[in-house]
């Protein structure tokens, strides 16, 4: 927000403390669940041809086109006039929605900028179950299968949230099966949606912050860089991570003696789009933050979907 700047200069643990001080409550808890519009039966089943039919991920598929077909949505342009609120739900305690929700099986599973997670029924709102990530989410929900090391096979909600984290959580029960830090640099946030293809998770990290504190001239500018990691979508383990651009090097000092650094920037802001034809992995870049000038910034890349070259 716009107080960045100002929390920029805490630590962690500075911030967590501020944070638990402002909420009541400490970092990483949840605020309890309203006892109203939970569901009073259990939800049936999710199958694989739900897959195939309503909203999934970013952009309806891992093409990202954005389209489906009216057979498959249920929805045509002159029907729009005449559409009526069916049921609304309401995200407590955050002031914007940003979350996508993915709607399949007649389940809608959708996140806050809280870091919950809600699974509804598509068509009265109630709610099956919640869970909460570690930090707020502004990405679309992509379901996907997995395979747990016993026991039957089973679909997940996959997602990333604002501490650059990736996660598992079973679409039928809201139980957590993995959740992955992808990146560690203090300003990597997840902005992009995760894309799911294949048994893998593909996670797009970008940088929010660190270049507007270049311009104060008292931090060391700047040393992110944007990167997509390929996870195993049963275990979360990396199977391959690939930067945008170079590894930053020192590049000398600013007038007031603070290093500079150098390549930086290069962040994919936005969900990576799969070529199974061609085995490859689509992103598009941001904006370099600081010198050298980089080919692969304000650019768009392919990956190797098996290597990640």
């Amino acid at each position: 927000g716009n107080m960045f700047r100002q929390g920029s200069q805490l630590t962690d643990a500075d911030r967590r403390a501020v944070s638990g001080f402002l909420a009541g409550r400490p970092v990483g808890t949840a605020a309890p669940l309203p006892t109203q519009g939970r569901c009073t039966v259990a939800a049936p089943p999710l199958r694989a041809r739900a897959l195939q039919s309503g909203w999934n991920g970013w952009g309806a598929g891992v093409a990202n086109r954005g389209y489906v077909r009216a057979a498959a949505g249920g929805v045509t342009a002159p029907m729009m006039p005449r559409m009526k609120l069916k049921w609304a739900f309401g995200f407590a305690g955050v002031s914007t929605a940003r979350s996508q929700p993915a709607v399949l099986g007649n389940r809608v599973f959708v996140g806050s900028e809280s870091g919950d997670i809600f699974a509804l029924d598509a068509k009265t709102g109630c709610t099956y179950w919640s869970y909460h990530a570690q930090a707020g989410l502004r990405t679309a929900l992509s379901v996907g299968p997995y395979k747990p090391a016993s026991g039957p096979a089973g679909f997940a909600v996959f997602f990333a949230d604002g501490t650059a984290s990736a996660y598992a959580v079973d679409a039928a029960t809201g139980k957590e099966i993995w959740a992955r830090k992808v990146d560690t640099h203090p300003y990597a946030k997840a902005t992009g949606s995760v894309t799911v293809h294949d048994g893998r998770v593909y996670v797009p990290i970008a940088g929010v912050g660190e270049e507007g504190q270049g311009g104060g001239g008292t931090y060391e500018c700047c040393t992110f860089r944007g990167s997509v990691t390929a996870l195993n979508a049963s275990t979360g383990a990396v199977i391959w991570k690939s930067y945008t651009i170079d590894e930053p090097k020192p590049r000398g000092k600013n007038p007031r003696g603070i290093a500079a650094w150098g390549p930086a920037g290069g962040g994919i802001w936005a969900a990576p789009t799969i070529d199974a034809k061609r085995k490859a992995v689509y992103v598009a870049t941001g904006n370099g933050y600081t010198e050298p000038v980089q080919l692969t910034t304000d650019a768009v890349l392919a990956f190797d979907m098996n290597t990640g070259k």
